[in-house]
């Protein structure tokens, strides 16, 4: 049984193209599969998520589409019965937000871009600063909402595919579509 994570990055710099290749986490057994909508938190604070379950097993993602596409909990059956595989929090919105980066979506770019400054095709690019002197970890680390383009689910998988516009961040002129699917089955 898979989860797959699919992500599409198109960049559109240069005349060129890049796409991400998918990352795929083996899974336990499932049957029968649901796409549930849930929330954390109330108000200003609300984090939208879809819930990708295996009713029979109850193994399941939690994907928050209202904070980056984030992956927050992953639940899987093992030797000792179901856990988590993910660090998580519980569903505690206000710790989602102080403590954004596992399980992000780090796009369109990873990592640190030191004094977040840097060159592309003779020009200077100065990126906003999001960690001590850096610009860390791309625009979606800090809670974006992705919209949710696709869900499906039958009794041989689940899916959600979430989808963000980048388009004049501080710093970065380039336009970029990225599309993340995640789908949960046999």
């Amino acid at each position: 049984k898979i989860l797959r994570n699919t992500t599409r990055n198109s960049f559109r710099m240069a005349p060129s193209r890049f796409h991400l290749l998918p990352l795929v986490l083996s899974l336990g057994a499932a049957d029968v599969f649901r796409v549930k909508d849930a929330t954390y938190g109330e108000g200003d604070e609300a984090i939208r998520l879809k819930i990708l379950r295996n009713t029979r097993t109850n193994e399941s993602a939690e994907i928050l589409s209202g904070w980056g596409g984030k992956v927050e909990a992953l639940r899987l059956i093992g030797k000792n019965g179901l856990r988590d595989i993910i660090y998580n929090h519980g569903g505690d919105a206000s710790k989602i937000r102080s403590d954004s980066s596992p399980g992000a979506v780090l796009s369109p770019f990873s990592n640190r871009v030191a004094n977040g400054t840097y060159n592309w095709e003779g020009q200077t690019y100065y990126l906003k600063k999001n960690s001590a002197n850096n610009a860390m970890h791309g625009f979606l680390i800090g809670g974006q909402t992705m919209d949710v383009v696709n869900e499906e689910a039958d009794d041989k998988h689940a899916t959600v595919t979430l989808r963000f516009v980048f388009g004049g961040e501080e710093g970065y002129p380039f336009n970029v579509s990225l599309t993340v699917m995640y789908t949960l089955f046999d």
